[in-house]
């Protein structure tokens, strides 16, 4: 007999001896935690503004962490841009608005927009990036609330 099994087969014999049991195994099933809530708060520098005139609107994630911003305009795709500054135009347009710039950061993304056109904007950010859950960090994402811009002649 081996040295291992012995110690093993005395360990044994003593639990036995002295009354030990072996551990009940315990479920360890995650269980989803629906406090967790990724979003992303949604404001602009002003609700109504006049043809030429540029907003800005900024979107300020909520429990999302490396986060990547997306810019939609009446649900088309305009823009995206990263939590290290990298912005591009997604190609979507808007006839009412169009994209100037974008800034990005951990803590907040800002989309400048011109007036082009009278009329009424639905502005919407959304991003993706780490969410952190109790059973550990995941890539998911949220997104904002709906935002009116109203552009007059």
């Amino acid at each position: 007999m081996n040295k291992t099994r012995l110690v093993w087969s005395t360990l044994f014999v003593v639990m036995v001896l002295v009354g030990c049991t072996l551990p009940t195994p315990i479920d360890v099933t995650p269980v989803p935690d629906s406090s967790v809530n990724p979003h992303i708060v949604i404001s602009a520098s002003a609700a109504t503004i006049q043809v030429g005139d540029t907003v800005t609107i900024t979107g300020v994630p909520v429990g999302i962490g490396l986060p990547y911003y997306n810019l939609y305009l009446d649900d088309q795709a305009i823009a995206r841009v990263t939590y290290s500054g990298e912005a591009r135009p997604e190609g979507g347009t808007n006839p009412v608005l169009e994209f100037v710039s974008a800034t990005g950061a951990m803590r907040q993304a800002q989309f400048v927009l011109r007036a082009t056109s009278a009329g009424t904007v639905t502005a919407r950010i959304n991003a993706t990036g780490e969410i952190h859950k109790p059973e550990g960090a995941t890539w998911a994402g949220g997104g904002s609330d709906p935002l009116t811009i109203t552009v007059s002649p």
